[in-house]
């Protein structure tokens, strides 16, 4: 490669982002099977790097650069696609999402209109955030990151030629520490590392800084075998598509092979055997020209799909989403993107800043309005109120105080009730599921309780999953501290729960043995939550929708009866070999085919599998009344 080559036109890099954004569909559509499709966007990052740091630098070179001028074009070739994907999706958002989800809809438009999904998604992560499913605008995450690289990067670029500054020295300072600060992240805040933009800065790094060798005629590692060199870039993208999955602890240095590999591949040159016949192959190349549309239209199709179904989306359907993704992309690209850049950029990027602001703007008041709910009759007015990220589900379970579920480790001082002293003390152990269950014994006279709970932690004494990264680095730490307040504490009745079947339970039997030389009273161990089919309130909204007359169903399909029962008669022979009583909740909610989900006005669930404060109160009212009487009573 030469160093005049950057200016020529490289179809090969049209038909690598081909392959990047087949990647990144393919794992969308077919998860289990193209497991690490998502370093597409890795993919993505050094190309963009590479070009667009091109241009900035012959700009900055010849004396014509110009900041105002250069984010007129990028407003011309990112707005427009942009705008027709958020005004389409806040339209199919009208008619499909329930107020809850509308309303962060409307919350991801305005961030979009800002570039900064990344920085709204990282805070929405947590053990209770909405499925990704149910966000057609999650895949902007990636844009968020380009654009906030490119507010800072041009102003780097000509400060250092502006003042006869060491540009390389800034380059290696910039991907270092950002490659550093993502290692350093990715084990222990891996959301943050996966979508701020300092831990992903140095992926656009490499291609900005081959850009530069290149334009400079300093090609690192010049090869004298570029087809050797263009096959180990592709063998090591093709190694992370395969190798890589969700559990993996990505970027950190897995990050390094499809990153590597796209650099390869571009500095290996046009003339390289895999360059020319392969990547420069008509279909790819023409793949590679829509990628952008492709990859902006794709996510919110299969999302919309998946939330007007009850159902898996099937293979037929997946696939037919991807073909009218790549029809839209081709529409988009041929009658909005291609007119629109024929135009100066100076004089269609104030009307398409106008554009984005204006669906900005009605996002933010879709978001302030709280989803519109006067959209739907007001017998449904009220079946998303307990979601898991709403307050209402917080200040019942006591988040972040009683139940925890992030990196705390200290329960707060309300955890245990001082008052009424002479009343007899019930401790409620477990994980997410057991805080489902406060409402209840909170509603429950004359007791004091005790509240210990941490997500993704079980009430089991040296518990250890086969995935460690599952679990909370300090479930085994919080059950040791729980153990010792039991033995100070001594009270009437411990509750015990979880979702036994994600555990398996084998170390129960151990922990019950233990507690029991405690002397504890009673010891009741409750049995998971019955797992539904999908989202329950999206359920009862198409089971409202479907049925005459409309009414909210009381029962709705579970999801797969004779594992959850084998779960359920697991642990009940724990409990009953350990000489401790068992509340199945399987048996107090379904029959063999649905379970109870509302009284007609009320959801009993919050997700698939916990239970919301009207649930709770009327699940183990019903569960308890089957049991024995003995002990203090904590439910009639």
């Amino acid at each position: 490669m030469k160093p005049g080559d950057i200016q020529e036109y490289r179809p090969e890099i049209d038909g690598l982002r081909a392959l990047a954004v087949l990647a990144v569909l393919g794992y969308h559509a077919f998860p289990a099977t193209v497991t690490g499709g998502f370093v597409g966007v890795d993919v993505f990052f050094v190309i963009s790097g590479f070009l667009i740091t091109s241009i900035i630098l012959r700009a900055v070179d010849q004396g014509t650069f110009s900041f105002l001028g250069f984010y007129a074009r990028r407003a011309r070739r990112i707005f427009p696609a942009l705008i027709i994907i958020l005004v389409l999706c806040y339209a199919a958002g009208w008619f499909e999402m329930w107020a809850g989800e509308f309303k962060r809809l409307g919350e991801h438009i305005v961030a979009a209109a800002g570039f900064a999904s990344n920085v709204v998604l990282w805070k929405e992560t947590g053990y209770f955030d909405a499925g990704s499913e149910t966000k057609p605008l999650l895949h902007l995450w990636s844009l968020g990151i380009e654009e906030q690289y490119y507010l800072i990067w041009p102003l780097l670029v000509w400060g250092a030629a502006r003042f006869r500054r060491s540009l390389p020295a800034l380059m290696w300072l910039i991907l270092a520490g950002s490659f550093a600060l993502g290692i350093a992240m990715v084990h222990d805040r891996q959301a943050a590392a996966f979508y701020l933009p300092f831990p992903r800065f140095w992926e656009l790094m490499i291609g900005s800084g081959l850009a530069y060798a290149t334009l400079r005629g300093r090609i690192p590692g010049r090869s004298r075998w570029p087809d050797l060199q263009a096959i180990a870039g592709l063998a090591a993208i093709g190694a992370a598509i395969v190798l890589l999955d969700r559990t993996s602890a990505f970027p950190g240095w897995w990050a390094l092979l499809p990153t590597a590999g796209t650099m390869l591949l571009i500095a290996s040159g046009p003339g390289a055997w895999i360059n020319r016949r392969v990547l420069s192959h008509p279909v790819l190349v023409g793949i590679g020209l829509i990628s952008y549309p492709l990859y902006l239209w794709h996510w919110p199709i299969l999302t919309f799909l998946r939330l007007d179904s009850s159902e898996p989306l099937s293979v037929a359907t997946r696939l037919a989403a991807l073909l009218a993704s790549v029809l839209c992309a081709w529409l988009t690209y041929r009658f909005i993107e291609l007119p629109i850049r024929a135009l100066p950029a100076r004089r269609v990027a104030p009307a398409l800043c106008v554009g984005l602001g204006m669906i900005g703007l009605l996002g933010l008041g879709t978001a302030l309005s709280t989803g519109i709910p006067w959209r739907y009759p007001n017998a449904l007015a009220g079946i998303d109120r307990y979601s898991l990220a709403s307050t209402e589900i917080s200040e019942a379970w006591r988040r972040h105080r009683c139940m925890l579920e992030g990196d705390e480790k200290v329960f707060a001082e309300e955890c245990v009730d001082r008052e009424p002293a002479a009343a007899p003390l019930v401790v409620l152990w477990g994980d997410s599921h057991a805080a489902a269950l406060y409402p209840w014994l909170r509603n429950t006279q004359q007791i004091r309780i005790a509240q210990f709970n941490l997500s993704r932690c079980p009430p089991m004494l040296g518990f250890v999953h086969a995935n460690p990264r599952l679990v909370r680095a300090q479930c085994e730490s919080v059950n040791r501290y729980v153990r010792g307040r039991l033995r100070e504490l001594r009270p009437s009745l411990l509750v015990l729960t979880a979702y036994w079947e994600f555990y398996q339970p084998d170390s129960l039997r151990t922990t019950l043995e233990e507690l029991g030389r405690l002397g504890i009273p009673r010891i009741v161990v409750v049995g998971s939550v019955p797992v539904l089919n999908g989202n329950p309130s999206r359920m009862v909204f198409q089971s409202y929708r479907q049925n005459s007359p409309h009414r909210i169903p009381e029962r709705l399909a579970l999801d797969n009866f004779l594992r959850a029962r084998e779960s359920d008669q697991a642990v009940a022979a724990i409990a009953r070999t350990a000489g401790v009583e068992f509340v199945s909740l399987l048996d107090a909610m379904c029959d063999t085919t649905s379970c109870l989900v509302s009284n007609g006005h009320d959801l009993f669930y919050t997700n698939s599998d916990h239970l919301s404060p009207p649930g709770a109160e009327f699940v183990m009212r019903r569960a308890f009344s089957r049991l024995p009487g003995s002990g203090p009573r904590v439910a009639p």
